[in-house]
């Protein structure tokens, strides 16, 4: 005759989680989810630096190639603390100036009349001679320098020279020959 077993009996031998194993399985995935959370808050911080340095850098290029588009000479006409103004004689003679300078409205290195550059919490520019060193702290205080090779500024002949016309030259030469 078979016996019966009793429902504590059946229950005791039906495979289950003991009360260790629980705990154990809920403390792995805590250190696995706070592992995986530094992650992707390392990647993002990552991701932010590497785009405000690619900023800069955008910046600094655009920069460059605004100052030499159809230039014959670009010099540093003054310099202070606060701002820079840079001379720009044209290949056709013409002769013009912009100014660079952190606006206090935006937080933004700014060349007047042109471009905004990048988000600056401070802008120093520098003179070297004939170079311009432009320090900026950026939003997340890090330091960067721009430098800028510049031409020497021109003589007064030369400045002269080079607002006159192509009419004005014939007149030379015609009054040069007779």
């Amino acid at each position: 005759m078979m016996r019966k077993r009793s429902r504590s009996a059946r229950s005791s031998r039906r495979p289950a989680f003991t009360l260790f194993e629980a705990v154990l399985a809920v403390m792995v995935t805590a250190i696995c989810m706070s592992v995986l959370f530094n992650v992707t808050q390392a990647l993002a911080v990552s991701k932010k630096r590497m785009r405000s340095e690619n900023a800069l850098a955008f910046s600094y290029i655009q920069l460059e190639k605004y100052m030499h588009k159809d230039a014959k000479r670009v010099y540093l006409k003054s310099c202070s603390n606060s701002e820079a103004v840079i001379g720009k004689i044209h290949k056709d003679g013409t002769e013009d100036s912009f100014t660079m300078r952190k606006t206090k409205t935006t937080g933004r290195l700014y060349v007047v009349s042109y471009m905004e550059l990048l988000p600056a919490l401070n802008v120093l520019f520098q003179r070297k001679g004939n170079n311009l060193r432009i320090m900026v702290t950026e939003p997340d205080c890090r330091t960067s320098n721009l430098y800028f090779a510049l031409d020497p500024p021109p003589e007064e002949k030369e400045r002269h020279e080079s607002k006159k016309g192509p009419a004005d030259e014939k007149k030379e030469t015609k009054q040069n020959e007779g």
